[in-house]
Protein backbone atom coordinates (compact mmCIF):
# COMPACT_ATOMS: atom_id res chain seq x y z
CA UNK A 1 0.00 0.00 0.00
CA UNK A 2 1.35 3.50 -0.95
CA UNK A 3 -0.59 4.99 2.51
CA UNK A 4 -2.02 2.97 5.08
CA UNK A 5 -3.61 4.36 8.52
CA UNK A 6 -4.12 2.27 11.35
CA UNK A 7 -6.08 2.64 14.12
CA UNK A 8 -5.57 6.42 14.07
CA UNK A 9 -6.98 8.73 17.33
CA UNK A 10 -6.47 11.94 17.15
CA UNK A 11 -7.92 14.81 19.98
CA UNK A 12 -7.53 18.51 19.85
CA UNK A 13 -8.30 19.37 23.60
CA UNK A 14 -11.71 17.62 24.55
CA UNK A 15 -12.47 17.31 21.04
CA UNK A 16 -12.24 13.88 19.64
CA UNK A 17 -11.29 14.08 15.86
CA UNK A 18 -10.50 10.95 14.85
CA UNK A 19 -11.35 7.49 16.62
CA UNK A 20 -9.99 4.18 15.22
CA UNK A 21 -9.64 5.65 11.44
CA UNK A 22 -8.32 3.00 9.09
CA UNK A 23 -7.64 4.46 5.32
CA UNK A 24 -5.41 2.22 2.92
CA UNK A 25 -4.61 4.19 -0.60
CA UNK A 26 -3.10 1.63 -3.18
CA UNK A 27 0.06 2.23 -4.98
CA UNK A 28 -0.41 4.07 -8.56
CA UNK A 29 -4.05 5.37 -8.26
CA UNK A 30 -5.98 8.56 -8.02
CA UNK A 31 -8.18 8.29 -4.20
CA UNK A 32 -10.42 10.57 -3.02
CA UNK A 33 -11.54 11.55 0.56
CA UNK A 34 -14.38 13.60 1.09
CA UNK A 35 -16.48 14.76 3.84
CA UNK A 36 -17.92 17.61 4.86
CA UNK A 37 -16.19 20.84 6.46
CA UNK A 38 -14.81 20.78 9.67
CA UNK A 39 -14.31 16.71 9.39
CA UNK A 40 -10.78 17.06 9.61
CA UNK A 41 -9.84 16.17 6.04
CA UNK A 42 -6.61 18.34 6.21
CA UNK A 43 -5.97 17.31 9.74
CA UNK A 44 -5.69 13.89 8.39
CA UNK A 45 -3.29 14.52 5.33
CA UNK A 46 -0.99 16.56 7.84
CA UNK A 47 -0.71 13.71 10.14
CA UNK A 48 -0.01 11.42 6.64
CA UNK A 49 2.63 14.15 5.83
CA UNK A 50 3.84 14.20 9.50
CA UNK A 51 2.85 17.92 9.86
CA UNK A 52 0.90 16.66 12.67
CA UNK A 53 1.34 13.19 14.93
CA UNK A 54 -1.37 11.01 16.12
CA UNK A 55 -2.37 10.66 19.39
CA UNK A 56 -2.09 6.94 18.93
CA UNK A 57 -1.85 4.69 16.00
CA UNK A 58 0.14 4.37 12.89
CA UNK A 59 1.11 5.62 9.69
CA UNK A 60 2.61 3.75 6.88
CA UNK A 61 4.23 4.62 3.62
CA UNK A 62 4.86 2.28 0.59
CA UNK A 63 4.49 -0.82 3.82
CA UNK A 64 7.19 1.39 6.55
CA UNK A 65 5.98 2.45 9.64
CA UNK A 66 6.68 6.39 9.18
CA UNK A 67 4.77 7.45 12.14
CA UNK A 68 7.84 8.69 14.41
CA UNK A 69 9.45 10.77 11.15
CA UNK A 70 9.90 13.85 10.04
CA UNK A 71 7.77 15.50 7.53
CA UNK A 72 11.32 15.91 4.93
CA UNK A 73 11.51 11.90 5.94
CA UNK A 74 8.93 10.99 4.58
CA UNK A 75 8.27 10.03 0.95
CA UNK A 76 5.35 12.79 -0.20
CA UNK A 77 4.70 15.80 -1.54
CA UNK A 78 2.32 18.39 -0.60
CA UNK A 79 0.16 20.82 -2.65
CA UNK A 80 -2.20 23.57 -0.55
CA UNK A 81 -5.17 25.08 -0.31
CA UNK A 82 -3.98 28.79 -0.39
CA UNK A 83 -1.14 27.71 -3.12
CA UNK A 84 1.35 28.47 -1.00
CA UNK A 85 3.63 30.27 -3.56
CA UNK A 86 6.88 31.96 -2.50
CA UNK A 87 5.65 36.03 -3.72
CA UNK A 88 9.37 36.92 -4.72
CA UNK A 89 10.02 33.99 -6.71
CA UNK A 90 8.91 33.49 -10.34
CA UNK A 91 7.44 30.51 -11.43
CA UNK A 92 10.11 28.63 -12.46
CA UNK A 93 12.29 29.37 -8.81
CA UNK A 94 9.35 28.54 -7.24
CA UNK A 95 8.94 24.91 -8.54
CA UNK A 96 12.99 24.57 -8.31
CA UNK A 97 12.68 25.64 -4.43
CA UNK A 98 12.16 21.80 -3.57
CA UNK A 99 14.50 20.74 -5.75
CA UNK A 100 17.12 23.26 -4.31
CA UNK A 101 16.56 22.61 -0.80
CA UNK A 102 17.27 18.52 -1.38
CA UNK A 103 20.55 19.65 -2.76
CA UNK A 104 20.32 18.51 -6.54
CA UNK A 105 23.28 19.99 -8.66
CA UNK A 106 22.24 22.63 -10.97
CA UNK A 107 21.68 21.16 -14.54
CA UNK A 108 18.84 18.44 -12.66
CA UNK A 109 17.18 21.17 -10.72
CA UNK A 110 16.80 23.24 -14.14
CA UNK A 111 15.71 19.79 -16.11
CA UNK A 112 13.38 19.09 -13.83
CA UNK A 113 11.65 22.96 -13.49
CA UNK A 114 11.51 22.39 -17.34
CA UNK A 115 10.06 18.88 -17.40
CA UNK A 116 7.41 19.87 -14.90
CA UNK A 117 6.47 23.26 -16.09
CA UNK A 118 5.73 21.55 -19.80
CA UNK A 119 3.62 18.66 -17.99
CA UNK A 120 1.47 21.80 -16.37
CA UNK A 121 1.60 23.62 -19.51
CA UNK A 122 3.03 26.93 -17.89
CA UNK A 123 6.41 26.90 -20.04
CA UNK A 124 5.17 30.23 -21.43
CA UNK A 125 4.74 31.57 -17.92
CA UNK A 126 8.13 30.60 -15.62
CA UNK A 127 9.28 33.79 -15.98
CA UNK A 128 6.14 35.42 -13.82
CA UNK A 129 5.92 36.21 -10.15
CA UNK A 130 2.79 34.65 -8.89
CA UNK A 131 0.92 38.39 -8.41
CA UNK A 132 1.09 38.09 -12.26
CA UNK A 133 -0.46 34.44 -12.54
CA UNK A 134 -4.56 33.49 -12.59
CA UNK A 135 -5.47 30.73 -9.30
CA UNK A 136 -4.87 28.42 -11.95
CA UNK A 137 -2.01 28.90 -13.10
CA UNK A 138 -0.99 29.67 -9.62
CA UNK A 139 -1.90 26.35 -8.60
CA UNK A 140 -0.13 24.29 -12.10
CA UNK A 141 2.59 25.86 -10.48
CA UNK A 142 2.06 24.62 -6.79
CA UNK A 143 1.40 21.49 -8.57
CA UNK A 144 4.62 21.62 -10.32
CA UNK A 145 6.99 22.13 -7.29
CA UNK A 146 5.52 19.26 -5.64
CA UNK A 147 6.10 16.86 -8.31
CA UNK A 148 9.52 18.34 -9.12
CA UNK A 149 10.78 16.77 -6.28
CA UNK A 150 9.13 13.17 -7.66
CA UNK A 151 7.32 11.87 -4.12
CA UNK A 152 5.81 8.38 -4.25
CA UNK A 153 2.66 9.97 -3.00
CA UNK A 154 1.55 13.10 -3.54
CA UNK A 155 -1.42 14.93 -1.19
CA UNK A 156 -3.81 17.57 -2.24
CA UNK A 157 -5.30 19.87 0.34
CA UNK A 158 -8.89 21.18 -1.93
CA UNK A 159 -6.60 22.16 -4.42
CA UNK A 160 -9.40 23.35 -6.55
CA UNK A 161 -11.63 24.99 -4.00
CA UNK A 162 -10.33 28.49 -4.72
CA UNK A 163 -11.02 28.38 -8.89
CA UNK A 164 -13.99 29.47 -10.89
CA UNK A 165 -16.09 26.94 -12.45
CA UNK A 166 -14.35 26.67 -15.99
CA UNK A 167 -10.68 26.88 -14.14
CA UNK A 168 -11.95 24.38 -12.10
CA UNK A 169 -13.61 21.90 -14.36
CA UNK A 170 -10.24 21.95 -17.21
CA UNK A 171 -8.03 21.33 -13.97
CA UNK A 172 -9.93 17.95 -12.75
CA UNK A 173 -9.25 17.25 -16.03
CA UNK A 174 -5.41 18.01 -16.31
CA UNK A 175 -4.84 16.10 -12.65
CA UNK A 176 -6.42 12.89 -13.62
CA UNK A 177 -4.22 12.93 -17.08
CA UNK A 178 -1.42 14.32 -14.84
CA UNK A 179 -1.14 11.67 -12.41
CA UNK A 180 -2.07 9.08 -15.43
CA UNK A 181 1.05 10.41 -16.92
CA UNK A 182 3.38 10.54 -13.85
CA UNK A 183 1.77 7.48 -12.28
CA UNK A 184 1.93 8.96 -9.00
CA UNK A 185 -0.12 7.90 -5.84
CA UNK A 186 -2.13 10.93 -5.16
CA UNK A 187 -4.64 11.43 -2.01
CA UNK A 188 -7.17 14.86 -2.77
CA UNK A 189 -9.44 15.58 -0.29
CA UNK A 190 -12.34 17.89 -0.95
CA UNK A 191 -16.32 18.47 0.25
CA UNK A 192 -17.74 17.65 -3.48
CA UNK A 193 -18.71 14.92 -4.39
CA UNK A 194 -18.90 15.14 -8.13
CA UNK A 195 -15.09 16.22 -8.24
CA UNK A 196 -14.45 13.23 -6.33
CA UNK A 197 -16.64 11.12 -8.62
CA UNK A 198 -14.47 12.80 -11.98
CA UNK A 199 -10.88 12.44 -10.54
CA UNK A 200 -11.44 9.26 -7.88
CA UNK A 201 -10.27 5.86 -8.83
CA UNK A 202 -11.63 4.91 -5.01
CA UNK A 203 -13.13 7.16 -3.17
CA UNK A 204 -13.11 7.33 0.63
CA UNK A 205 -16.36 8.66 3.21
CA UNK A 206 -15.25 10.56 6.06
CA UNK A 207 -17.74 10.97 8.84
CA UNK A 208 -17.81 11.10 12.27
CA UNK A 209 -14.20 10.79 13.03
CA UNK A 210 -13.84 7.74 10.93
CA UNK A 211 -13.67 6.28 7.33
CA UNK A 212 -17.83 4.60 6.70
CA UNK A 213 -17.05 3.48 3.50
CA UNK A 214 -14.86 3.13 0.80
CA UNK A 215 -15.94 2.75 -3.31
CA UNK A 216 -14.20 2.30 -6.04
CA UNK A 217 -15.78 4.32 -9.25
CA UNK A 218 -15.58 1.98 -12.00
CA UNK A 219 -18.15 -0.15 -10.24
CA UNK A 220 -20.31 2.46 -10.62
CA UNK A 221 -19.65 3.70 -14.36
Amino acid sequence: MAIELRNICKNFGSQELFRNLSLRVKEGTFHVLVGPSGEGKSTLLALIAGLLKPDSGDVYLNDICVTTQQPQQRDVGFVFQDYALFPHLSARQNVEYGLNASGANSQTVYDKAQHYLGIVGLMDQQHKYPAMLSGGQKQRIALARALATEPGTLLLDEPLSHLDLESRSQLQLELKEIQKKTGVTMLLVTHNMSEAAILGDNVSFLRRGTIEKTVNIKAFV
